[in-house]
């Protein structure tokens, strides 16, 4: 009987917790975002799913995409708590509430770059290795003759496959060699575009759409480190297994150094930065024309 008379209570003190206008607000925002966020995860996850040929593999990249919406959510239930916080200790004038609120406001940015951070790992484990193979695939398509075939590993890699030794008519043009660099390139190549992309694109949402431009940049800056890593492991390839499908061994072997792509690969996206923010200070200061 009493453990009746306690799930009776339940619902009557559920019903007693009241949240302020300003708290509904902010759960409204994080339902809207986290709504906004699975849509596209859900989306990245489909689109790898596409290239992946094992049922384990659907289910890693699906629960991947659920898994980070589940604890960017955690993660901005905690930011939404930090914002209310802080909205009610402002103005106060007090040496204990100062600490607080410097806390507050750090743990509220750390907590932000994490949901970005989570988003751009999720992104190049799924549907940025798409675009890794999608290069290869592409390039391979102008370059060779014959079918091409593309998979996905997510979280691991993949691979592009195909009859690549019967060139094509732009293939015999620029030479067998060219040609061979070209399809072994394209695969960064490809990152490094829609890396920068989204680097343009983050610079000009930043103030419209603060959210959104994080989450641009985190995936276009984890692009890059992922490349840059890839390129690196070329220097610690030590057997014939490892070297087999290697992207940079392969260049390697035709001449370029796996450090030539990692400086291209750093480098263009500051010089592309720089002369965003270069263009922004020629906007707002005309005269320093």
């Amino acid at each position: 009987m009493n453990g009746i008379q306690s799930l009776d209570y339940i619902p009557n003190f559920l019903s007693e917790i009241t949240f302020s206008e300003e708290a509904k607000e902010v759960i409204k925002e994080i339902a809207l975002s986290s709504l906004k966020e699975l849509v596209i995860s859900l989306a990245f996850a489909g689109i790898t799913c596409l290239f992946v040929v094992t049922p384990i593999g659907m289910v890693t990249a699906i629960g991947g995409a659920l898994l980070v919406v589940i604890l960017n959510t955690f993660y901005k239930s905690l930011g939404g708590y930090c914002d209310l916080r802080l909205d009610e200790i402002q103005g106060i004038q007090d040496a204990e509430i100062a600490k607080e609120r410097a806390f507050l406001e750090k743990a509220r940015s750390f907590l932000k770059f994490a949901c970005a951070y989570d988003f751009g790992t999720f992104y190049t484990g799924t549907a940025g290795v798409v675009v890794h193979e999608s290069g290869h695939a592409l390039t391979g398509l102008a370059l060779t003759k014959g079918p091409i075939h593309v998979t996905v590993d997510p979280f691991m890699g993949g691979a592009t496959e195909g009859q690549f030794k019967n060139l094509s008519s732009l293939g015999k043009l620029l030479g067998v060699n060219e040609s061979e660099m070209a399809l072994c390139g394209a695969g960064a190549a490809f990152t490094l575009i829609f890396s920068i992309g989204f680097i343009i694109a983050a610079h000009f949402l930043s103030e419209s759409n603060p959210e959104l431009s994080a989450y641009l940049n985190a995936m276009g800056l984890a692009g890059i480190l992922t490349e840059v890593t890839y390129a690196l492991s070329a220097l610690f390839v030590t057997s014939l297994s490892e070297a087999a499908g290697h992207d940079f061994v392969a260049l390697w072997a035709g001449g370029l150094h796996p450090i030539i792509p990692v400086v291209i690969m750093i480098l263009v996206p500051l010089l592309v930065k720089g002369t965003l923010y270069v263009v922004d200070e020629l906007r707002q200061n005309p005269s320093m024309i």
